[in-house]
């Protein structure tokens, strides 16, 4: 996937805290206290499956950026789902290409979540 990707969000110390080569380097802090301004994006009336794969604490913008972020035409979390859609299509035309036949394309995000159910 070509989801941008930020291991250490949210962190108070993230893996690349003790290496030599990034000594000092904050991580990204999303706005996730609640009722918060932007918590909305990070911090949703809901947690999605996704979220709860993360463990019980994470929040949508969990190794990524944040939902808050713009980029674009608007924000990253109207982005993250067209993601998985875009790659979805290509993977199914260049499929169909391939076998000329229909096929099938199950996300990775999918994956995730039957893996930890």
């Amino acid at each position: 996937m070509n989801e941008p990707a930020n291991f250490g969000t949210n962190e108070k110390h993230p893996w690349y805290f003790d290496n030599p080569d990034h000594p000092n380097i904050e991580p990204l802090q999303c706005p996730v206290v609640e009722n918060g301004k932007d918590a909305e994006w990070d911090m949703p009336p809901y947690k999605t499956r996704a979220v709860w794969a993360f463990g019980k604490d994470q929040y949508l913008a969990t190794k990524t950026l944040c939902m808050s972020a713009v980029v674009g035409a608007g924000r990253h979390y109207n982005l993250k789902s067209l993601y998985g859609l875009f790659e979805n299509i290509v993977t199914v035309k260049a499929q169909h290409k391939a076998t000329g036949k229909r096929g099938i394309v199950v996300s990775r995000l999918v994956l995730k979540i039957w893996h930890n159910t």
